[in-house]
């Protein structure tokens, strides 16, 4: 018997977003199921959207943090584009934050 990886795939996420109240709980419920290896570094596995992040700074105790974007810095020298942050800016988040 075959199986559509894709239709498979699909049923999945149907049933752990009917389990979970939020996106985080459906996100945080997708890391519970993946394999740390400490010794190799695949222990780092976490996700971040713009909320999550900018509670995180602000727990810091960043007081000014807000969304950015790919060359949209603020800061004069991180919107030099060859020299700041030119791999996968369509993969990025940028949030920015003063302490």
């Amino acid at each position: 018997m075959k199986y559509n990886k894709s239709i498979i795939r699909t049923k999945v996420v149907k049933f752990l977003r009917k389990e979970a109240n939020s996106k985080e709980e459906f996100l945080d419920s997708l890391l519970k199921g993946c394999d740390k290896n400490y010794s190799t570094g695949i222990a780092h596995l976490n996700w971040f959207d713009e909320k999550k992040l900018t509670d995180i700074l602000l727990k810091a105790g960043f007081s000014d943090v807000y969304k950015s974007g790919f060359g949209q810095s603020k800061s004069l020298i991180l919107r030099q584009v060859p020299l700041f942050d030119s791999w996968l800016p369509f993969l990025s988040l940028y949030i920015e934050a003063k302490k």
